[in-house]
């Protein structure tokens, strides 16, 4: 009745004891357990151009909404509905589209990262290799958490997960994270020092980790989601090779917005709009994401950020040239 397949631990238990409810829980595990061992295995659907949204399974090369079938095997699926039809609203005079265009200040090809952001979102099993980070400098109402409950309210509140940076190595709360589509990190701290960042790169890059659930076996996995990080600045990682810090694609919040009614009617009311949500999910949808841009203004802050965390590109960049 959802569309999509779902742990049916608590209605297998339900239907048990509708067919004998002296049935005790040591026994409710041992039916349980033949079903596991009796049930045809299912894969989850390869196909990456089929999207599951809230009210069918939209096929990307041909542009068609399909309706839900058991012979698509879909853990979640995003909330929003798909409206081919969909036209921007606007709201007392604010429109989404212009929002995006006042954040990259001019910068097309931040336009194009803002919605590359939105759209691997949607698609994250078109796997896209980085992750986002969402920064300002500290000074509060630039928009950052507008952006992030603007991806909640997009893919629903029930595929997206709470890890910070330095959380990727907890087992237990990566394993609450595991079938999420969005990962959301938020006030990371700006002078926080990352040590071990390895379990973070294997998720960015689509890799296996393991998966420790608290009370069960262990398991090794892929994590198909996004990966969203709100902070003051950039956090510092032993690993100075590059390797994890080239996965980032740095958005930054300039601007401070006043505190007024109407501006606050953007992040309780307008983001919430259904109007709103299948336009930007239509949008979204048309995005490529092949290949996510690295803007220049990202390209600084990262570069930066690796002069200030290892001393021996500090030298090369700075003494080197000197002495030459």
């Amino acid at each position: 009745d959802t569309g999509i397949y779902v742990d049916g631990t608590r209605q297998l238990e339900r239907l048990i004891l509708a067919a004998d409810n002296t049935t005790k829980s040591r026994e409710r595990l041992e039916i349980m357990g033949w079903l596991r061992v009796e049930a045809p295995q299912k894969r989850i659907e390869q196909n990456q151009a089929l999207v599951p949204v809230g009210n069918g399974v939209v096929d990307l090369v041909t542009g068609q909404l399909m309706p839900f079938s058991p012979d698509l095997v879909f853990t979640n699926k995003i909330s929003t509905n798909y409206n081919a039809d969909a036209t921007e609203p606007t709201f007392n005079g604010w429109r989404f589209s212009a929002w995006v265009d006042e954040l990259a200040a001019g910068d097309p090809d931040k336009v194009t990262l803002i919605w590359q952001l939105i759209a691997s979102t949607v698609r994250n099993r078109w796997t896209s290799n980085v992750m986002f980070a969402l920064i300002d400098n500290g000074q509060g109402r630039t928009g950052k958490s507008t952006m992030e409950q603007l991806l909640i309210n997009l893919v629903g509140q029930e595929n997206m997960a709470s890890l910070k940076l330095d959380q990727f190595e907890q087992q237990f709360l990566l394993a609450k994270a595991f079938g999420a589509r969005l990962i959301i990190g938020d006030d990371n701290n700006p002078k926080g020092y990352i040590d071990d960042g390895s379990t973070l790169k294997s998720i960015v890059t689509n890799e296996m980790v393991l998966v420790n659930p608290k009370g069960m076996a262990p398991f090794t996995a892929r994590f198909f989601a996004t990966i969203v990080q709100s902070m003051n600045g950039m956090p510092r990682f032993r690993d100075t090779s590059g390797g994890l810090y080239r996965r980032f694609r740095i958005i930054n919040f300039p601007k401070q917005y006043a505190d007024t009614p109407a501006n606050r009617k953007i992040k309780d009311e307008y983001i919430k709009n259904p109007q709103l949500l299948e336009w930007i999910l239509k949008q979204a949808l048309q995005v490529s994401i092949d290949t996510i841009v690295d803007t220049r203004e990202s390209q600084e802050i990262v570069h930066e950020t690796r002069l200030d965390n290892d001393p021996v590109l500090y030298f090369v960049e700075n003494y080197i040239p000197l002495m030459e």
